[in-house]
Protein backbone atom coordinates (compact mmCIF):
# COMPACT_ATOMS: atom_id res chain seq x y z
CA UNK A 1 0.00 0.00 0.00
CA UNK A 2 1.48 3.33 -0.95
CA UNK A 3 2.12 5.97 1.95
CA UNK A 4 -0.23 8.76 2.03
CA UNK A 5 2.48 12.26 2.42
CA UNK A 6 1.38 14.87 4.17
CA UNK A 7 2.82 18.21 5.73
CA UNK A 8 1.13 19.77 8.77
CA UNK A 9 0.90 23.69 9.70
CA UNK A 10 0.88 24.97 13.30
CA UNK A 11 0.83 28.51 14.48
CA UNK A 12 0.42 30.78 17.49
CA UNK A 13 -0.22 34.48 17.74
CA UNK A 14 2.50 34.98 20.42
CA UNK A 15 6.19 34.44 21.08
CA UNK A 16 5.54 33.10 24.57
CA UNK A 17 3.21 30.23 23.60
CA UNK A 18 4.12 27.42 21.92
CA UNK A 19 3.04 25.32 19.74
CA UNK A 20 4.01 21.43 20.98
CA UNK A 21 -0.13 20.85 21.50
CA UNK A 22 -0.95 21.07 17.90
CA UNK A 23 1.91 18.85 17.10
CA UNK A 24 1.19 16.46 19.17
CA UNK A 25 -2.22 16.41 18.19
CA UNK A 26 -1.94 16.39 14.47
CA UNK A 27 0.96 13.73 14.68
CA UNK A 28 -1.05 11.58 16.87
CA UNK A 29 -4.06 12.10 14.22
CA UNK A 30 -1.41 11.15 11.13
CA UNK A 31 -0.21 8.07 12.94
CA UNK A 32 -3.32 6.74 13.33
CA UNK A 33 -4.47 7.01 9.37
CA UNK A 34 -1.22 5.91 8.56
CA UNK A 35 0.11 9.15 6.72
CA UNK A 36 3.71 10.00 6.40
CA UNK A 37 4.72 13.45 7.88
CA UNK A 38 7.09 14.55 5.15
CA UNK A 39 7.48 18.51 6.53
CA UNK A 40 6.35 20.94 9.49
CA UNK A 41 6.00 24.07 8.80
CA UNK A 42 5.66 26.39 12.42
CA UNK A 43 5.28 29.65 13.05
CA UNK A 44 4.67 32.83 16.18
CA UNK A 45 3.24 35.44 13.73
CA UNK A 46 -0.51 37.00 14.26
CA UNK A 47 -3.17 35.97 11.77
CA UNK A 48 -4.53 39.33 10.59
CA UNK A 49 -0.97 38.93 8.28
CA UNK A 50 -2.32 37.40 5.35
CA UNK A 51 1.90 37.37 4.19
CA UNK A 52 3.05 34.80 6.79
CA UNK A 53 6.87 33.27 6.45
CA UNK A 54 6.16 30.22 7.02
CA UNK A 55 2.63 29.75 5.28
CA UNK A 56 4.25 31.25 2.16
CA UNK A 57 7.19 28.49 2.71
CA UNK A 58 4.40 25.68 2.60
CA UNK A 59 2.94 27.02 -0.32
CA UNK A 60 6.19 27.16 -2.33
CA UNK A 61 6.97 23.52 -0.87
CA UNK A 62 4.09 22.31 -2.37
CA UNK A 63 4.26 23.43 -5.83
CA UNK A 64 7.61 21.43 -6.13
CA UNK A 65 5.98 18.51 -4.32
CA UNK A 66 2.98 17.53 -6.13
CA UNK A 67 3.23 13.83 -4.26
CA UNK A 68 2.10 14.97 -1.14
CA UNK A 69 -1.76 15.01 -0.58
CA UNK A 70 -2.49 16.55 2.55
CA UNK A 71 -2.51 19.76 4.59
CA UNK A 72 -3.16 18.57 8.07
CA UNK A 73 -4.46 21.86 10.27
CA UNK A 74 -5.44 21.48 13.86
CA UNK A 75 -8.28 24.09 13.62
CA UNK A 76 -9.24 26.72 10.41
CA UNK A 77 -8.59 29.58 12.56
CA UNK A 78 -4.56 28.72 12.22
CA UNK A 79 -4.80 29.85 8.37
CA UNK A 80 -6.10 33.07 9.36
CA UNK A 81 -9.22 34.94 8.85
CA UNK A 82 -12.21 34.02 6.48
CA UNK A 83 -11.17 35.29 3.15
CA UNK A 84 -7.34 33.80 3.56
CA UNK A 85 -8.49 30.39 4.70
CA UNK A 86 -10.50 30.51 1.27
CA UNK A 87 -8.08 31.89 -0.51
CA UNK A 88 -5.60 29.03 0.90
CA UNK A 89 -7.98 26.47 0.26
CA UNK A 90 -8.36 27.57 -3.87
CA UNK A 91 -4.76 27.87 -4.14
CA UNK A 92 -4.19 24.13 -2.77
CA UNK A 93 -7.02 23.01 -4.60
CA UNK A 94 -5.12 24.12 -7.87
CA UNK A 95 -2.39 21.63 -7.08
CA UNK A 96 -4.62 19.03 -6.09
CA UNK A 97 -4.09 19.10 -2.65
CA UNK A 98 -6.51 18.46 0.31
CA UNK A 99 -6.58 20.73 3.25
CA UNK A 100 -7.64 18.81 6.67
CA UNK A 101 -8.37 20.49 9.73
CA UNK A 102 -8.68 18.10 13.30
CA UNK A 103 -11.66 20.30 15.16
CA UNK A 104 -13.57 20.62 12.39
CA UNK A 105 -13.23 17.24 10.97
CA UNK A 106 -13.29 18.66 7.63
CA UNK A 107 -11.61 17.08 4.47
CA UNK A 108 -11.56 19.68 1.40
CA UNK A 109 -10.83 17.33 -1.01
CA UNK A 110 -12.08 13.96 -1.98
CA UNK A 111 -9.76 10.38 -2.37
CA UNK A 112 -10.30 11.13 -5.98
CA UNK A 113 -8.86 14.65 -5.78
CA UNK A 114 -12.16 16.42 -6.58
CA UNK A 115 -13.11 18.95 -4.69
CA UNK A 116 -15.79 18.45 -1.62
CA UNK A 117 -18.16 20.76 -2.07
CA UNK A 118 -19.69 19.91 1.28
CA UNK A 119 -16.80 20.86 3.03
CA UNK A 120 -15.86 23.88 1.43
CA UNK A 121 -19.00 25.36 2.36
CA UNK A 122 -18.69 24.38 6.06
CA UNK A 123 -15.40 25.68 5.54
CA UNK A 124 -16.70 28.81 4.54
CA UNK A 125 -18.87 29.53 7.45
CA UNK A 126 -16.78 28.07 9.81
CA UNK A 127 -14.23 30.13 8.84
CA UNK A 128 -16.92 33.38 8.79
CA UNK A 129 -17.63 32.52 12.72
CA UNK A 130 -14.05 32.58 12.95
CA UNK A 131 -13.56 36.45 11.80
CA UNK A 132 -16.76 37.21 13.18
CA UNK A 133 -15.77 35.97 16.88
CA UNK A 134 -12.54 38.11 16.35
CA UNK A 135 -14.12 40.81 14.91
CA UNK A 136 -16.89 41.49 17.81
CA UNK A 137 -13.93 41.17 20.65
CA UNK A 138 -11.75 43.85 19.16
CA UNK A 139 -14.98 46.00 18.97
CA UNK A 140 -16.14 45.06 22.77
CA UNK A 141 -12.37 45.82 23.80
CA UNK A 142 -12.14 49.20 21.52
CA UNK A 143 -15.92 49.83 22.88
CA UNK A 144 -14.32 49.30 26.79
CA UNK A 145 -11.19 51.62 26.36
CA UNK A 146 -13.70 54.05 25.27
CA UNK A 147 -15.93 54.10 27.91
CA UNK A 148 -13.05 53.10 30.40
CA UNK A 149 -11.73 57.12 28.99
CA UNK A 150 -14.83 58.69 29.00
CA UNK A 151 -14.92 57.67 32.98
CA UNK A 152 -11.39 59.04 33.67
CA UNK A 153 -10.01 55.82 33.91
CA UNK A 154 -5.91 54.91 32.58
CA UNK A 155 -6.71 51.37 30.10
CA UNK A 156 -5.01 48.76 31.54
CA UNK A 157 -1.37 48.85 32.08
CA UNK A 158 -0.74 52.07 30.22
CA UNK A 159 1.28 54.59 31.27
CA UNK A 160 -0.02 57.83 32.60
CA UNK A 161 1.44 61.35 30.93
CA UNK A 162 4.77 63.31 33.11
CA UNK A 163 2.29 64.67 35.84
CA UNK A 164 -0.20 62.34 36.32
CA UNK A 165 -0.60 59.29 38.19
CA UNK A 166 -3.90 56.43 38.74
CA UNK A 167 -5.99 55.83 42.14
CA UNK A 168 -7.10 52.27 42.63
CA UNK A 169 -9.94 52.87 40.71
CA UNK A 170 -7.51 53.25 38.13
CA UNK A 171 -9.29 57.13 37.62
CA UNK A 172 -6.34 59.78 36.12
CA UNK A 173 -5.54 62.44 38.93
CA UNK A 174 -2.70 64.63 39.18
CA UNK A 175 1.02 63.45 40.77
CA UNK A 176 1.96 66.73 42.72
CA UNK A 177 5.47 66.63 42.76
CA UNK A 178 5.64 66.26 38.32
CA UNK A 179 2.94 68.86 38.32
CA UNK A 180 5.47 71.23 39.91
CA UNK A 181 8.01 70.28 36.78
CA UNK A 182 5.47 70.37 34.31
CA UNK A 183 4.05 74.08 35.63
CA UNK A 184 8.18 75.21 35.76
CA UNK A 185 8.58 73.78 31.70
CA UNK A 186 5.56 75.61 30.78
CA UNK A 187 6.67 78.78 32.55
CA UNK A 188 10.38 78.39 31.17
CA UNK A 189 9.48 77.73 27.24
CA UNK A 190 8.32 81.69 27.11
CA UNK A 191 12.02 82.47 27.30
CA UNK A 192 13.87 79.28 26.45
CA UNK A 193 13.73 76.86 23.69
CA UNK A 194 12.90 73.47 24.36
CA UNK A 195 16.36 72.29 24.15
CA UNK A 196 17.57 74.58 26.95
CA UNK A 197 14.85 73.90 29.16
CA UNK A 198 16.39 70.21 28.60
CA UNK A 199 19.43 71.43 29.64
CA UNK A 200 18.68 72.80 32.51
CA UNK A 201 16.23 69.89 34.04
CA UNK A 202 19.18 67.46 33.21
CA UNK A 203 21.93 70.01 35.18
CA UNK A 204 18.92 69.72 38.25
CA UNK A 205 18.86 65.96 37.51
CA UNK A 206 14.91 65.99 37.18
CA UNK A 207 14.60 62.25 35.39
CA UNK A 208 11.01 61.79 33.33
CA UNK A 209 9.40 59.22 33.73
CA UNK A 210 10.77 56.30 32.64
CA UNK A 211 14.16 57.52 34.41
CA UNK A 212 15.41 59.04 31.39
CA UNK A 213 17.14 62.29 30.57
CA UNK A 214 14.96 65.02 28.76
CA UNK A 215 15.20 65.46 25.24
CA UNK A 216 13.84 68.09 22.87
CA UNK A 217 11.08 66.88 21.48
CA UNK A 218 9.81 65.07 24.60
CA UNK A 219 9.57 68.71 25.74
CA UNK A 220 7.66 70.14 22.80
CA UNK A 221 5.34 67.74 22.48
CA UNK A 222 4.34 68.24 25.96
CA UNK A 223 4.07 71.88 25.61
CA UNK A 224 1.54 71.58 22.68
CA UNK A 225 -0.21 68.58 24.74
CA UNK A 226 -3.77 70.00 25.84
CA UNK A 227 -3.93 67.48 28.09
CA UNK A 228 -2.23 69.70 30.65
CA UNK A 229 -4.74 72.13 30.03
CA UNK A 230 -7.68 69.46 31.11
CA UNK A 231 -8.34 68.03 27.62
CA UNK A 232 -7.67 64.23 27.19
CA UNK A 233 -7.90 63.02 23.39
CA UNK A 234 -8.97 59.37 22.69
CA UNK A 235 -10.09 57.71 19.58
CA UNK A 236 -10.94 61.18 18.35
CA UNK A 237 -12.51 61.94 21.59
CA UNK A 238 -11.87 64.66 23.84
CA UNK A 239 -12.63 63.98 27.76
CA UNK A 240 -12.48 66.29 30.74
CA UNK A 241 -9.55 65.38 33.20
CA UNK A 242 -8.03 67.49 36.02
CA UNK A 243 -5.68 70.29 34.71
CA UNK A 244 -2.49 71.22 35.70
CA UNK A 245 -2.02 74.89 33.25
CA UNK A 246 -5.19 76.82 33.45
CA UNK A 247 -6.18 77.34 29.82
CA UNK A 248 -5.57 80.76 29.40
CA UNK A 249 -1.83 80.49 30.00
CA UNK A 250 -1.67 76.81 27.92
CA UNK A 251 -2.93 79.14 24.74
CA UNK A 252 -0.41 81.74 25.69
CA UNK A 253 2.60 79.13 25.37
CA UNK A 254 0.83 78.20 22.70
CA UNK A 255 0.77 81.31 21.01
CA UNK A 256 4.28 81.80 21.73
CA UNK A 257 5.28 78.36 20.11
CA UNK A 258 3.85 79.07 17.02
CA UNK A 259 4.74 82.41 16.72
CA UNK A 260 8.79 81.10 17.36
CA UNK A 261 8.11 78.67 14.64
CA UNK A 262 7.09 81.31 11.73
CA UNK A 263 9.75 83.54 12.68
CA UNK A 264 12.70 80.55 12.36
CA UNK A 265 14.43 81.16 9.73
CA UNK A 266 12.99 84.65 8.73
CA UNK A 267 15.88 86.24 8.66
CA UNK A 268 18.20 83.60 7.16
CA UNK A 269 20.62 85.29 4.42
CA UNK A 270 22.36 82.30 3.57
CA UNK A 271 21.29 79.17 1.59
CA UNK A 272 23.38 76.40 3.35
CA UNK A 273 24.74 73.90 0.93
CA UNK A 274 25.98 71.21 3.22
CA UNK A 275 22.71 70.78 6.00
CA UNK A 276 19.70 68.25 5.42
CA UNK A 277 22.34 65.46 7.20
CA UNK A 278 25.06 65.81 4.66
CA UNK A 279 27.57 66.51 7.54
CA UNK A 280 28.06 63.45 9.86
CA UNK A 281 30.11 63.19 12.90
CA UNK A 282 33.09 60.50 12.63
CA UNK A 283 33.04 60.51 16.49
CA UNK A 284 29.83 59.99 17.35
CA UNK A 285 27.73 59.50 14.13
CA UNK A 286 25.23 62.55 14.54
CA UNK A 287 24.81 65.02 12.47
CA UNK A 288 26.11 68.55 11.80
CA UNK A 289 23.55 71.34 11.78
CA UNK A 290 24.39 74.73 11.02
CA UNK A 291 24.70 77.07 13.82
CA UNK A 292 24.88 80.96 13.82
CA UNK A 293 27.27 81.93 16.42
CA UNK A 294 26.33 85.05 19.12
CA UNK A 295 27.06 88.29 17.60
CA UNK A 296 26.28 87.29 14.38
CA UNK A 297 30.00 86.87 14.15
CA UNK A 298 30.57 84.00 12.14
CA UNK A 299 27.75 81.06 11.09
CA UNK A 300 29.22 76.94 11.59
CA UNK A 301 28.57 73.63 11.80
CA UNK A 302 28.41 71.63 14.46
CA UNK A 303 27.70 68.18 15.95
CA UNK A 304 24.24 68.14 17.35
CA UNK A 305 25.72 66.37 19.98
CA UNK A 306 26.41 69.56 21.64
CA UNK A 307 22.88 70.57 22.57
CA UNK A 308 22.80 68.87 25.79
CA UNK A 309 25.02 69.76 28.10
CA UNK A 310 27.56 66.72 29.22
CA UNK A 311 26.67 65.31 25.85
CA UNK A 312 29.16 66.73 23.71
CA UNK A 313 30.91 64.19 21.89
CA UNK A 314 34.00 67.32 21.73
CA UNK A 315 34.26 67.35 18.51
CA UNK A 316 35.10 70.70 16.48
CA UNK A 317 32.24 72.84 14.81
CA UNK A 318 33.44 73.57 11.06
CA UNK A 319 33.37 77.11 9.77
CA UNK A 320 30.33 77.24 7.16
CA UNK A 321 32.03 79.19 4.62
CA UNK A 322 35.61 77.43 4.66
CA UNK A 323 34.05 73.55 4.40
CA UNK A 324 31.59 74.72 1.70
CA UNK A 325 34.35 76.59 -0.36
CA UNK A 326 36.54 73.41 0.09
CA UNK A 327 33.84 70.94 -0.83
CA UNK A 328 33.17 72.74 -4.05
CA UNK A 329 36.50 73.46 -5.00
CA UNK A 330 37.49 69.69 -4.71
CA UNK A 331 35.09 69.06 -6.82
CA UNK A 332 35.36 71.80 -9.62
CA UNK A 333 39.28 70.22 -9.44
CA UNK A 334 38.04 66.79 -9.56
CA UNK A 335 34.80 66.59 -12.05
CA UNK A 336 35.31 69.38 -13.97
CA UNK A 337 37.16 68.79 -16.89
CA UNK A 338 34.40 65.52 -17.49
CA UNK A 339 31.25 66.71 -15.67
CA UNK A 340 29.52 66.05 -19.28
CA UNK A 341 30.33 62.97 -19.88
CA UNK A 342 29.51 62.17 -16.27
CA UNK A 343 26.14 63.83 -15.99
CA UNK A 344 25.06 64.16 -19.57
CA UNK A 345 24.11 60.06 -20.52
CA UNK A 346 20.11 60.00 -19.69
CA UNK A 347 19.71 56.78 -20.44
CA UNK A 348 22.26 55.77 -17.60
CA UNK A 349 20.65 58.01 -15.16
CA UNK A 350 17.45 56.12 -15.94
CA UNK A 351 18.44 52.99 -15.13
CA UNK A 352 19.51 54.25 -11.84
CA UNK A 353 16.73 55.68 -11.51
CA UNK A 354 14.69 52.64 -12.10
CA UNK A 355 17.14 50.14 -9.65
CA UNK A 356 16.38 52.58 -7.12
CA UNK A 357 12.76 52.60 -6.91
CA UNK A 358 12.63 48.84 -6.81
CA UNK A 359 14.77 49.36 -3.62
CA UNK A 360 12.24 52.25 -2.41
CA UNK A 361 9.11 50.11 -3.14
CA UNK A 362 11.45 47.21 -1.07
CA UNK A 363 11.80 49.43 1.96
CA UNK A 364 8.60 51.05 2.21
CA UNK A 365 6.84 47.44 2.15
CA UNK A 366 9.35 47.05 4.90
CA UNK A 367 7.59 49.54 7.05
CA UNK A 368 4.61 48.70 6.48
CA UNK A 369 5.25 45.08 7.69
CA UNK A 370 7.02 46.83 10.79
CA UNK A 371 3.67 49.11 10.93
CA UNK A 372 1.16 46.49 11.36
CA UNK A 373 3.54 44.39 13.93
CA UNK A 374 3.25 47.45 16.21
CA UNK A 375 -0.48 47.22 15.71
CA UNK A 376 -0.59 43.73 16.32
CA UNK A 377 1.42 44.50 19.74
CA UNK A 378 -0.97 47.04 20.30
CA UNK A 379 -3.82 44.64 20.16
CA UNK A 380 -2.21 42.20 22.46
CA UNK A 381 -1.45 44.82 25.29
CA UNK A 382 -5.59 46.33 25.52
CA UNK A 383 -6.62 42.73 25.34
CA UNK A 384 -4.75 42.02 28.33
CA UNK A 385 -2.28 40.03 26.68
CA UNK A 386 0.89 41.53 26.67
CA UNK A 387 1.85 42.99 29.63
CA UNK A 388 3.29 47.29 29.06
CA UNK A 389 7.12 45.79 29.87
CA UNK A 390 6.92 43.69 26.85
CA UNK A 391 5.05 45.68 25.10
CA UNK A 392 7.81 48.60 25.29
CA UNK A 393 10.59 46.35 24.65
CA UNK A 394 8.58 44.54 21.46
CA UNK A 395 8.10 48.45 20.38
CA UNK A 396 11.56 49.64 21.25
CA UNK A 397 13.04 47.06 18.54
CA UNK A 398 10.19 47.74 16.37
CA UNK A 399 10.85 51.49 16.26
CA UNK A 400 14.68 51.22 15.81
CA UNK A 401 14.02 49.12 12.95
CA UNK A 402 11.41 51.62 11.47
CA UNK A 403 14.11 54.83 11.83
CA UNK A 404 16.63 52.44 10.50
CA UNK A 405 14.92 51.97 7.12
CA UNK A 406 13.44 55.83 7.35
CA UNK A 407 17.19 56.91 7.02
CA UNK A 408 17.85 54.44 3.98
CA UNK A 409 14.31 55.60 2.80
CA UNK A 410 15.11 59.44 3.09
CA UNK A 411 18.77 58.65 1.37
CA UNK A 412 17.07 57.06 -1.38
CA UNK A 413 14.76 59.34 -2.13
CA UNK A 414 17.12 62.27 -2.09
CA UNK A 415 19.63 59.90 -4.87
CA UNK A 416 16.23 59.81 -6.93
CA UNK A 417 15.86 63.65 -6.88
CA UNK A 418 19.37 64.03 -7.61
CA UNK A 419 19.41 61.46 -10.84
CA UNK A 420 15.90 63.29 -12.13
CA UNK A 421 17.62 66.47 -11.77
CA UNK A 422 20.76 65.57 -13.88
CA UNK A 423 18.38 64.72 -16.68
CA UNK A 424 16.86 68.35 -16.46
CA UNK A 425 19.55 69.98 -16.24
CA UNK A 426 21.57 68.82 -19.07
CA UNK A 427 21.60 72.14 -20.84
CA UNK A 428 23.24 73.66 -17.70
CA UNK A 429 26.04 71.42 -17.05
CA UNK A 430 27.30 71.76 -20.83
CA UNK A 431 27.10 75.28 -20.42
CA UNK A 432 29.20 74.86 -16.88
CA UNK A 433 32.14 72.81 -18.32
CA UNK A 434 35.56 74.40 -18.34
CA UNK A 435 33.97 77.67 -16.79
CA UNK A 436 34.65 77.64 -12.84
CA UNK A 437 32.58 80.64 -12.10
CA UNK A 438 29.62 77.90 -13.90
CA UNK A 439 30.68 75.31 -12.22
CA UNK A 440 30.88 76.36 -8.64
CA UNK A 441 26.97 77.16 -8.71
CA UNK A 442 26.48 74.07 -10.56
CA UNK A 443 27.90 71.85 -7.73
CA UNK A 444 26.49 74.36 -5.01
CA UNK A 445 23.15 72.42 -6.30
CA UNK A 446 21.95 69.80 -3.93
CA UNK A 447 20.85 67.42 -6.45
CA UNK A 448 23.93 67.05 -8.44
CA UNK A 449 26.15 67.47 -5.05
CA UNK A 450 24.18 64.08 -3.41
CA UNK A 451 24.82 62.56 -6.58
CA UNK A 452 28.80 62.74 -6.50
CA UNK A 453 29.28 62.89 -2.82
CA UNK A 454 27.68 59.84 -0.72
CA UNK A 455 29.25 61.09 2.93
CA UNK A 456 31.17 63.90 4.74
CA UNK A 457 32.80 62.52 8.17
CA UNK A 458 34.14 65.38 10.09
CA UNK A 459 37.06 64.52 12.52
CA UNK A 460 39.25 66.44 14.92
CA UNK A 461 43.34 66.62 13.75
CA UNK A 462 46.72 67.14 15.16
CA UNK A 463 47.74 68.10 12.30
CA UNK A 464 49.17 71.79 12.55
CA UNK A 465 49.04 74.34 9.15
CA UNK A 466 50.29 77.21 10.98
CA UNK A 467 52.87 78.22 13.63
CA UNK A 468 49.55 79.33 16.01
CA UNK A 469 50.43 77.35 19.34
CA UNK A 470 46.48 77.44 19.69
CA UNK A 471 45.49 76.48 16.35
CA UNK A 472 42.26 74.59 15.82
CA UNK A 473 42.46 71.78 12.79
CA UNK A 474 39.91 69.76 11.32
CA UNK A 475 39.95 66.80 8.91
CA UNK A 476 37.13 66.29 6.53
CA UNK A 477 36.65 62.99 4.85
CA UNK A 478 35.08 63.11 1.41
CA UNK A 479 33.57 59.94 -0.29
CA UNK A 480 32.47 60.03 -3.91
CA UNK A 481 29.54 57.96 -4.99
CA UNK A 482 32.57 55.86 -7.13
CA UNK A 483 34.48 55.28 -4.09
CA UNK A 484 37.18 57.63 -4.16
CA UNK A 485 37.74 59.52 -0.61
CA UNK A 486 39.72 62.53 -0.40
CA UNK A 487 40.80 64.14 3.11
CA UNK A 488 40.76 67.75 3.14
CA UNK A 489 42.53 69.45 6.60
CA UNK A 490 41.06 72.82 7.50
CA UNK A 491 42.33 75.39 9.97
CA UNK A 492 40.82 78.27 12.13
CA UNK A 493 43.49 80.16 11.10
CA UNK A 494 43.25 79.89 7.28
CA UNK A 495 42.05 82.89 5.55
CA UNK A 496 39.14 80.63 3.75
CA UNK A 497 40.06 81.56 -0.18
CA UNK A 498 40.24 78.51 -2.59
CA UNK A 499 44.37 78.43 -2.54
CA UNK A 500 44.43 78.76 0.92
CA UNK A 501 42.51 75.84 1.44
CA UNK A 502 45.01 72.83 2.17
CA UNK A 503 43.53 70.28 0.49
CA UNK A 504 45.91 66.17 0.00
CA UNK A 505 45.42 64.27 -3.11
CA UNK A 506 43.29 60.77 -3.00
CA UNK A 507 44.64 58.54 -0.50
CA UNK A 508 43.02 54.35 -1.07
CA UNK A 509 41.14 53.17 1.46
CA UNK A 510 42.11 52.05 4.67
CA UNK A 511 43.74 55.57 5.91
CA UNK A 512 43.38 55.91 9.65
CA UNK A 513 39.91 57.84 10.24
CA UNK A 514 40.49 60.18 13.54
CA UNK A 515 44.73 60.81 13.63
Amino acid sequence: MKSIKVVIYCRVSLDRREYTRQIEAITKYCKFNEYTIVEEFCEKETGKHKLRPELINMMEYLKLNPDVSFVVIDELSRIGRTSYVLETIEQLNAVKIGLISLKENLTTLNEDKTVNATATMITGVLASINSYELDTLNYRIKSGLLSSAKNGRVNGDTSTPYGYTKDEKRKMIINENEALIIKKIFELSLTMGAVAICNYLNNKEVSTKNNKKWRNTVVYFMLRNPIYKGDRRYLDNIFEVPAIIDTEFFDKVQKHLTSKSNNQGKNQTHQYMLNKQMIQCGICGKFFAPHLRSGNKESVYKCQSKNFINESCGNNNVNVAKIERAVTTLLVQNYGHNIKRKFNDADEHRIKISEIKIQIEEIEGFIKKQSKVEDNLIDLFTSGILNKTKLNEKLDVVKKEVSKLQNQLVNLKGQLEAHQSLINQKEAIIIAEGDDNHLIKLFQNKDILKSIVSSILVYPSKRRLTKFSNEVCTRVEITTTDGDMTNIFLSNYSKGNFSDEPTLPKVPYGYPSPE
